[in-house]
């Protein structure tokens, strides 16, 4: 069932089925799509077929001067500053924290730097602390509505109180929004699809190489703590 061809099932994931374990219940549909490599190819099909289907507000083209806060955003990207940079992600999908300290860029936690296991514990850990707030953004009218969805103020310095020792840090990136492209957001309740997704698009390095940049992160990190 790796293609997407319409909609699957008849049923969607729901925030209040979530119950504050957000990595079991991606599990739970994980397993609904296939499983594994299956299962990413099938959310990335749903994202495509979603993002080019005007009716289909789950995911929506975004063309706002910034992000909103407490959202999930997916574009292309080009840095300005990449040739000083080790390596980069040219497609983030990332939680909008705001804006950064300087007030000009977008602090954004780019979710592709995390392995898929520590990308679902993560996404839920942040999804524990702010479920009340989740919930109530993407209530009533503006069920699964990404763009008309609420903001949501997720303090970063709170998350990363919590996960610091885990390597959040390593995730957590700048963004010029004007150097952007292809930008969408996407509805809350299609976090649970969006973790799947494999985009593997780094320049120069490989997404193994990312992930023992991960590792050897968490390593230092836990040292400090």
């Amino acid at each position: 069932m790796a293609d997407y061809i319409g909609k699957a099932f008849a049923e969607e994931p729901e925030l209040r089925e979530i119950n504050r374990d957000f990595a079991a219940y991606v599990g739970e549909w994980e397993k609904k799509y296939g499983g594994g490599n299956q299962a990413a190819q099938y959310a990335r099909d749903w994202y495509d077929a979603t993002l080019e289907d005007k009716d289909d507000t789950g995911v929506e083209t975004f063309s706002d001067g910034e992000f909103t806060w407490g959202k999930m955003f997916k574009f292309e990207y080009d840095p300005m500053t990449k040739d000083r940079l080790s390596y980069y992600d040219k497609s983030p999908m990332i939680l909008s924290f705001g804006k950064a300290q300087n007030g000009k860029y977008e602090l954004g936690l780019n979710l592709n730097y995390f392995p898929k296991v520590v990308r679902y514990w993560m996404v839920g850990e942040i999804f524990r602390y702010y479920e009340a707030d989740i919930i109530a953004a993407a209530d009533g009218k503006n069920y699964r509505r990404a763009y008309e969805q609420l903001e949501v103020q997720m303090d970063y310095e709170l998350v990363q109180k919590n996960l610091g020792k885990w390597g959040i840090d390593f995730a957590l990136r700048q963004y010029n929004i004007g150097n952007t492209r292809d930008l969408s957001v996407v509805c809350y309740e299609d976090w649970v699809k969006m973790v799947m997704i494999d985009w593997n698009d780094y320049d120069p390095i490989q997404e193994n190489e990312i992930h023992q940049l991960y590792q050897d992160y968490v390593m230092k990190a836990m040292k400090k703590n």
